[in-house]
């Protein structure tokens, strides 16, 4: 038997005291003196990343999911969205863009720019709600395309409204 690392496996198909035959699988002339391990094990412990308030910047990990920040009481969830890159849309926001587009492409057959009025309402609360910390700023482009639209909105229908009466 050859002198060989354990280690590192030997090809017994260059062995110098003879060659094998092309149609016979060279026997190999050593054994495995290791074990392999199927499942590969992590070598370190898990790496801890920290989380910060997107209000204050205080590090929130061990702070329970739901809770609110210590320092500035804005909500956790917000910041393990925003550290997350995958913001949760805020509701608010959405129904605002939505009225608000319905409040000016409906002027067209009906008047329906007073539905700007609900918009505007939606829009300020998603607003406030991002400026305090409960949503992040994700949805920020949609609640101010929510206000502007229904802002368009109930412009027009009221120069629809004054039209109408003026004849």
């Amino acid at each position: 038997m050859n002198d060989y690392d354990p280690y590192e496996p030997q090809d017994p198909g260059h062995d110098d005291q003879h060659s094998p035959e092309p149609d016979q699988a060279p026997e190999p002339e050593y054994e495995l003196q290791y074990e392999v391990d199927p499942v590969p094990r992590p070598t370190a412990p898990p790496s801890y990343v920290s989380v910060p308030c997107t209000r204050c910047g205080y590090n929130l990990t061990g702070i329970a999911i739901g809770g609110n920040c210590p320092e500035c009481g804005a909500m956790v969830d917000a910041s393990l969205y925003a550290s997350g890159g995958g913001a949760p849309p805020n509701g608010m926001a959405i129904t605002s863009m939505i009225i608000g587009i319905i409040a000016v492409a409906g002027l067209c057959c009906c008047p329906t720019g007073y539905l700007g009025i609900i918009g505007l309402i939606f829009g300020l609360v998603a607003n406030n709600q991002m400026s305090t910390g409960a949503y992040n700023n994700a949805s920020k482009g949609m609640a101010t395309a929510g206000l502007i639209c229904s802002g368009i909105g109930i412009g027009l229908a009221l120069v629809w409204t004054l039209l109408a009466i003026l004849g």
